[in-house]
């Protein structure tokens, strides 16, 4: 029989989606003009804002409405340009582009607030909404570097990782016709804490990259330790556990829905809330964490399933 155990929502308290997280992670944010092309999201940039080569780089990332959450995401696209295949690349860093694809790379300009996202927290996962449809061979990534200042933080790494704090990265391959989410652990290399972050997104194979595989990207997110999370209430609910599952008491359950995550930040189950007393059958047991979302109110906690 599965254990009860009753998590009333109270006051509004401090929870691990409340931690450090990328700047416009969901890219609803404005969408800055870039000469000669289309334009990038705020805190983020691509090959046309590169250090070098930007007026002749090809064009290869667009605003989306095909998007996960809200009205965009970012679309990727490989494109042939001076007959090297250019990746549909972005982060949060800069593009140090080169006709050479060996010597590309992105790094953190610590010089301009344009180019670098200063980070002090040690994340557990990282987790994204993907769409994918890649040419035979192709692969896509998104890598996020945690580092220190003693250091240029780079990526691909130059050899030299001294000053790495901690490392994640999701190999895409295959296709993903749908909104699809995505999830893998960070490891850690020291116990400080970190200065930046660096994140780089592509819909390639680095220097292997072939023409035409395209791909989006919505709701970066970083998980953190939830076993210490807190309710956090914007709704007034009650979720419990029970023989038959899992029960949501939601008295406006209009066009809400509830979500729940394993403490590896991993979802397990998600379903719209169609009643004012919901039962939902959980396909595992142990410790989980809820989000129960309405419009813009959101309200989470933790629940064991026994």
């Amino acid at each position: 029989m599965k254990r009860i155990l009753l998590l009333i929502g109270c006051a509004l308290a401090a929870t691990s989606f409340g931690q450090e997280q990328l700047e416009n992670p969901g890219f609803e944010g404005p969408w800055e003009d870039v000469i000669g092309t289309e334009d990038e999201p705020e805190e983020w940039s691509s090959l046309k804002t590169a250090d070098a080569l930007g007026i002749v780089a090809p064009v290869v990332i667009f605003k989306s409405d095909d998007a996960h959450s809200g009205d965009y995401s970012v679309r990727f696209l490989n494109v042939d340009a001076f007959d090297v295949v250019a990746n549909g690349i972005m982060t949060n860093g800069q593009v140090h582009a080169d006709f050479d694809p060996e010597l590309g790379n992105v790094f953190t300009n610590t010089s301009s607030d344009d180019f670098n996202t200063p980070f002090t927290a040690r994340p557990d996962s990282l987790v994204a909404w993907i769409k994918y449809d890649p040419e035979d061979g192709d692969r896509g990534k998104i890598e996020v570097l945690l580092h220190d200042d003693s250091a240029p933080g780079v990526l691909p790494e130059t050899g030299s990782t001294d000053h790495w704090v901690g490392h994640a990265r999701f190999d895409i391959e295959g296709d993903y016709d749908e909104w699809t989410r995505i999830s893998t652990p960070f490891t850690y290399y020291t116990e400080s804490a970190p200065d930046y972050v660096l994140v780089v997104v592509s819909s390639g194979d680095s220097t292997i990259a072939i023409e035409g595989s395209e791909m989006w990207i919505d709701d970066i997110e970083l998980i953190y330790d939830n076993s210490s999370i807190e309710t956090l209430n914007e709704l007034e609910h009650q979720v419990f556990s029970n023989e038959s599952g899992l029960t949501v008491n939601l008295a406006d359950y209009t066009d809400s829905k509830i979500a729940l995550y394993g403490l590896d930040g991993k979802l397990v189950y998600e379903a719209g809330l169609n009643s004012a007393i919901s039962q939902h059958n959980i396909p595992a047991t142990g410790t989980f964490v809820y989000r129960i979302l309405k419009d813009d109110q959101i309200a989470t906690g933790k629940i064991i399933i026994n």
